[in-house]
């Protein structure tokens, strides 16, 4: 850092430099790697039809599944809806899947995207993203508007169970 001010003509960090220097404290660093790795994009949630639908999988998406999920699963649901431009969503989905896997199987999911499927919002009421619903036995426990803490997410589901 003070080989960088220096060289923007920082007087201080001129000083640092040349006393590091002067000292044989002063260490070359350099990186084998310029660029960083690109990070793993988020892969889009498939929506499951009756061909694909899982009644044991954790995370599934569309209306269909909700359906499914919402009159024949004896586990809590966690109903998440979300939408390509909400860039929050991006960032708490994979938050709610890993609580799902940490609840290994006790719980499930089903994303809604808002832009597919806005007939299945206006029904539940939800008028922005995220909107995460919580049910369990055909019975909304728990509405969360906005990005949540993870644990209070897990937190709830595990009172369900």
């Amino acid at each position: 850092q003070a080989i960088t001010a220096a060289a923007s003509g920082c007087q201080a960090a001129l000083a640092a430099e040349r006393w590091l220097s002067h000292h044989d404290l002063a260490v070359t660093v350099s990186r084998e790697e310029v660029e960083p790795k690109a990070a793993e994009l988020p892969q889009p949630t498939t929506t499951a039809t009756e061909a694909d639908f899982s009644a044991d999988a954790l995370w599934q998406g569309g209306s269909y599944a909700l359906r499914r999920l919402y009159h024949e699963s004896p586990k809590p649901l966690l109903v998440t809806y979300t939408s390509p431009s909400c860039g929050p969503c991006h960032v708490f989905k994979p938050q709610l899947k890993r609580v799902l896997n940490e609840l290994e199987g006790a719980a499930q999911g089903v994303e809604i995207n808002l832009e597919d499927e806005p007939e299945i919002a206006a029904q539940a009421g939800v008028t922005g993203t995220p909107t995460v619903q919580l049910f369990y036995g055909k019975e909304l426990k728990k509405q969360w508007r906005g990005v949540q803490q993870r644990s209070e997410v897990k937190q709830a589901i595990e009172a369900l169970l």
